[in-house]
């Protein structure tokens, strides 16, 4: 690395200005690059990657200085700023409206621009010579990202200028919030979370429809009632909507692979739906880390999953009380718990519709 940063960071910049195309790594995935001005290498790197031209390149910048050489806003206004300065360097890539218009591959037909600044010295040193760079995953399109820089491509390696031997921080690739117009839209989930975003601006964003949205019930044995929560939001999402929203239930203290109670069991299909096959299972990083929101029956719950370090993804289903726990109860305890959980439920319904409104 040290090779790298001391005898050929002034060769790296050389052909960037010269017009070159090089691959570096990232806090991300591996990435490639040009000047941002250079239309000859941003065609070079569609040709390469065999990337559709419908989709621009994002732009680096070394820092916020950098920002108003692209963007139209004349104010970001107090949002905008509270995300660039909490999220950059990092991995989110914000869409502001461009100041420039038209001829780089850059600038998207709707006339926005995507800027990120990236979390690695490597490439933010490089940055700091050659000036803003037009940059995209280091992949054949369509192939997943590279986070290796052995990994890369062999047509890739022949043609471009160089390639920096050094692997990205393997991260998934960022995170991309468009910034162009309120309220704001996930256009990519990624390393920085909706929840993180919306406990910081304390507004609610969008979703683009063609991403997931992954919503996890939580209770004490996942027996009761987060099955029951999930089971009712199944039921009651728009038929539309049920491609994009994914539902799991989880237990803070459950005996993996015990049955749905079997008063919860009926008091769900009284109301037609079926659960007989559902089994317990407890918290695990992977799924919490999956979860977009989790929503839990108490408040010990979500002490209890903050341990994991989640707590900006987590919400009291209910605003109004804690929902109690029916285990061990008659099956009107059940009933009285189902119509507890309706009310909460048809209301994440309600914002999840607002989500992917158009």
């Amino acid at each position: 690395m040290e090779i790298i940063r001391n005898s050929e960071i002034e060769k790296i910049s050389e052909i960037i200005k010269k017009g070159g195309v090089i691959v570096f790594p990232t806090d991300t995935v591996m990435g490639i690059g040009t000047y941002f001005l250079n239309i000859q290498g941003q065609k070079k790197i569609y040709h390469l990657k065999k990337r559709k031209l419908e989709k621009p390149l994002v732009i680096f910048i070394r820092d916020r200085n950098e920002l108003k050489k692209f963007v139209a806003h004349k104010k970001l206004g107090i949002l905008r700023e509270k995300i660039i300065q909490n999220f950059w360097p990092g991995p989110l890539t914000c869409i502001f409206k461009s100041k420039i218009k038209g001829g780089f591959l850059w600038i998207a037909k709707n006339g926005t621009v995507g800027v990120r600044i990236p979390n690695h010295p490597l490439i933010l040193e490089i940055l700091e010579k050659t000036g803003p760079l037009a940059t995209t995953s280091a992949n054949i399109s369509e192939n997943p990202p590279v986070k290796s820089y052995k990994k890369i491509d062999p047509f890739i390696k022949r043609e471009i200028g160089y390639l920096i031997p050094e692997n990205s921080y393997g991260f998934p690739p960022s995170t991309v919030i468009d910034l162009s117009e309120y309220p704001f839209k996930i256009l990519r989930k990624g390393p920085v979370s909706i929840a993180a975003i919306e406990e910081l601006i304390l507004r609610k964003v969008k979703i683009d429809k063609s991403i997931s949205l992954n919503i996890l019930f939580v209770c004490s044995g996942n027996t009761c009632r987060s099955p029951m929560a999930a089971g009712l939001l199944r039921k009651y999402l728009p038929y539309y909507l049920r491609k994009n929203v994914k539902i799991k239930s989880r237990g803070v203290n459950a005996v993996p692979l015990t049955p749905i109670s079997e008063n919860a069991k009926r008091v769900l299909e009284e109301i037609g739906i079926d659960l007989s096959f559902h089994k317990a299972k407890n918290i695990d990083v992977d799924t919490l880390e999956w979860a977009d929101f989790i929503y839990v029956m108490e408040r010990r719950h979500f002490m209890e999953i903050s341990k994991y370090g989640f707590s900006e993804k987590i919400r009291l289903i209910s605003n109004e009380m804690e929902i109690p726990d029916p285990f061990g109860g008659g099956i009107d305890e059940y009933r009285k718990v189902l119509k507890l959980l309706e009310k909460p439920v048809k209301k994440i319904i309600k914002e999840i519709e607002w989500r992917y409104e158009v």
